[in-house]
């Protein structure tokens, strides 16, 4: 892929000096890049953001993952009551004139 890239800029910059009478060859073209003409970027060049990303996004993950445990951690667990014991069912009601009850 970078070699696609980088004829593909070699085509360019190419044509760009033909036209503007600079009439270089490609090897010249190519060896000027030393003297501080334009460079065409490709992947390679890229490659350290990349790596710099995805360690980014593993931290930021690896982060995410111990907010979770701490949190959980740190909670008081739920107490487990068994909920007709606790509140009854207002159809059980003794007295069947009475409103039902509002939890």
């Amino acid at each position: 892929m970078d070699e696609l890239i980088e004829a593909s800029g070699r085509k360019t910059r190419t044509k760009r000096n033909k036209k503007e009478g600079g009439g270089k060859k490609e090897e010249e073209v190519d060896s000027s890049n030393e003297d501080g003409a334009q460079v065409v970027l490709g992947l390679g060049h890229l490659q350290g953001t990349f790596y710099l990303l995805a360690m980014g996004y593993g931290i930021a993950l690896m982060a995410f993952l111990f907010e979770l445990l701490f949190h959980r951690c740190r909670s008081p667990a739920p107490a487990h009551q068994h909920l007709s014991s606790a509140h009854p069912h207002p159809s059980s009601a003794h007295n069947s004139r009475s409103p039902p009850t509002q939890y």
